[in-house]
């Protein structure tokens, strides 16, 4: 039975597994940090890994283009073993940010329990992010589902203004864009958004959190 509360705080809470983020940038030489653009495919060293360090990835399915996971900073891109399973990763980075890539050398300098705990902790954080994308695709609907994503964006890159086309959405959540468009004005009206052709302005961060559902928010303390 799936319990909606393991997952959220399977994906949220950093404090039950290393600092993933810290932990690579006191691994790795400055050049190891890539900026990357939004729309920029993802993509990362062969044979290593990858953890967001600033922005927001988007993990999407490479037949059908729909949104797997959303991945922020700290979140690696793909567990190590995804490297062996012979599949391309798919995907496009929907901020500007940097990514911080490790190579398995890099991961071999830790001792061993804590080289353990980092892979660990990573296959953990990115199978719980691909759980909560599926399991709130067949529970909410669209306003709430684009309102989490847009919360997401806001707080993870850290602007009150991003640019997002809805075609793009669209794409990601497998909907017709005259629903998405529908599902826009519908957060415009509460007073949360305001769009614009091509962006989308945060004016009432309450108004959306209220709309937005609550597949992987933190669990309260």
């Amino acid at each position: 039975m799936y319990d909606a509360s393991a997952v959220r705080d399977s994906a949220t809470n950093r404090s039950a597994s290393p600092d993933l983020k810290g932990a690579a940038e006191s691994l790795m030489p400055a050049r190891r940090v890539r900026r990357v653009q939004r729309g920029e495919p993802l993509n990362g060293p062969a044979g290593g890994m990858s953890i967001v360090g600033k922005g927001v990835a988007c993990l999407t399915d490479p037949a059908s283009g729909l949104c797997l996971a959303m991945m922020g900073p700290g979140v690696p891109l793909a567990p190590p073993a995804a490297d062996r399973l012979d599949r391309p990763q798919s995907g496009f980075w929907m901020t500007d940010g940097q990514v911080i890539d490790l190579s398995l050398s890099d991961l071999s300098d830790l001792p061993r329990d804590s080289f353990l705990g980092m892979i660990d902790a990573m296959t953990r954080r990115h199978c719980a992010a691909l759980a909560v994308e599926s399991i709130c695709a067949r529970r909410h609907q669209s306003a709430p589902r684009l309102a989490r994503w847009l919360l997401r964006l806001f707080d993870d890159d850290a602007q009150a203004v991003v640019a997002i086309d809805q075609t793009v959405l669209a794409g990601m959540a497998g909907l017709q864009r005259t629903s998405v468009c529908a599902a826009m004005a519908r957060l415009q009206k509460t007073g949360a958004l305001k769009v614009t052709r091509g962006r989308v302005m945060l004016r009432n961060r309450s108004a959306l959190s209220e709309i937005a559902c609550p597949c992987g928010a933190p669990a309260p303390e």
